[in-house]
């Protein structure tokens, strides 16, 4: 019995030092996300697209993002997302992301995610949905980092290329948008080349009071010489007020849009 009683204390010690936090557990959390600052300028684009955007043919909306210090454990990432439809408060952000580790795949330099599951504005009930994001990186240890700053978008239906013709000296466009928005701001016009370079660009800025448009443009065989290529419109709407200060919008750009479907073609 007074053998029993002494590995009593014993016992209860080793039990102690199990559960004891001997410090050499990992509690400091990855750096925070910077989100990709958005990009437009008609004058000078840029393709692909910098920050949060549309994706053709109404995919989904893109999010970008940077690590603005390498993390040595980093297991992947996790993006939050909230809803606020007919600028109502925002819903409660929650967990879209699939497994954290995706992000890491082929070691990139901007981590994305593709949000497939954005509704299209406006829905068959006349209703706009409003998305905001946030990413937080996570480590091997399971902390999480602070959060990135927040971006918003509004995925809205995407323009139909209707007839294109590219022969001779000009391009003629035809398309249709049936989205008639006091907000719609014009189109733009993109083409790549087979490289995936941007080739040609043309910003509309009037007439759009009906549901199909027709532009043509001169374009000699030295602005676009004989190749493949492919075009896409955008919708393109109103850009915040300058009171709103997103810092991942710092040129303002729009925050809501559509985008056709690619049309691949010969010149």
């Amino acid at each position: 019995m007074k053998n029993r009683l002494l590995y009593l204390p014993l016992l209860a010690a080793l039990l102690f030092a199990c559960g004891e936090n001997t410090g050499d557990e990992d509690t400091t959390p990855p750096a925070a996300p910077v989100l990709v600052e958005k990009f437009c300028d008609p004058q000078a684009p840029e393709y692909p697209e910098e920050g949060i955007d549309a994706e053709a043919a109404g995919a989904g909306i893109k999010l970008e993002w940077l690590l603005a210090e390498t993390t040595a454990d980093l297991e992947g990432f996790v993006v939050y997302r909230a809803l606020s439809t007919n600028q109502d408060s925002l819903s409660p952000f929650v967990d879209i992301s699939p497994d954290p580790t995706e992000y890491l795949i082929g070691s990139p330099q901007v981590f994305r995610h593709l949000d497939a599951t954005a509704g299209i504005s406006p829905d068959i009930h006349g209703n706009y949905h409003e998305y905001w994001y946030f990413v937080r990186g996570l480590d091997q240890s399971g902390n999480l980092s602070a959060p990135s700053d927040t971006a918003r978008f509004t995925l809205l239906r995407s323009p139909r290329v209707l007839s294109l013709d590219a022969a001779g000296d000009s391009l003629r466009l035809v398309w249709g948008y049936d989205l008639l928005d006091a907000s719609l701001a014009g189109f733009h016009i993109l083409i790549l080349d087979d490289a995936d370079q941007l080739a040609w660009y043309a910003d509309v800025q009037t007439g759009f009071g009906g549901q199909d448009y027709e532009r043509a443009w001169s374009l000699p065989e030295e602005d676009l010489p004989a190749g493949s290529y492919r075009l896409r419109v955008d919708a393109i709407f109103a850009r915040p007020t300058n009171e709103e200060n997103i810092d991942s919008n710092p040129l303002f750009c729009p925050l809501a849009g559509g985008e056709s479907e690619w049309i691949s073609f010969q010149r």
